[in-house]
């Protein structure tokens, strides 16, 4: 399963909301731990085998290889003076103190 942050789940929907009248209405996800692309597609853009994530107010397309390769990963919306963008990361259960989390997340 793939997880979207409220954050990355707005954005989407505000960059989905600007192109509906050009038949905009979902988003694919594709790739694989090492990058990830991510970009608005029509509802006639899915495929065959694509595997449909129904989110509140649009659905993401997946292609099977892509679905195994990003299972667990979290979709997040960065917009800071450094980055902005979309970032996809796989949290570490093995982090207890938050503050030395958020240190490798800058790090990433």
């Amino acid at each position: 399963m793939i997880h979207f942050t409220e954050v990355a789940h707005a954005r989407v929907q505000r960059f989905l909301d600007a192109q509906r009248g050009q038949g905009v209405s979902a988003l694919r996800l594709a790739g694989t731990k090492a990058e990830q692309k991510l970009w608005l597609v029509k509802a006639d853009d899915r495929r065959d085998d694509d595997e449909v994530l129904p989110l509140d107010g649009f659905d993401v397309y997946l292609d099977p290889v892509s679905r195994r390769q990003l299972d667990g990963a979290t979709v997040d919306f960065l917009d800071d003076v450094m980055q902005s963008g979309f970032r996809v990361f796989w949290p570490s259960p093995t982090w207890d103190d938050p503050v030395a989390q958020r240190v490798q997340d800058v790090l990433d």
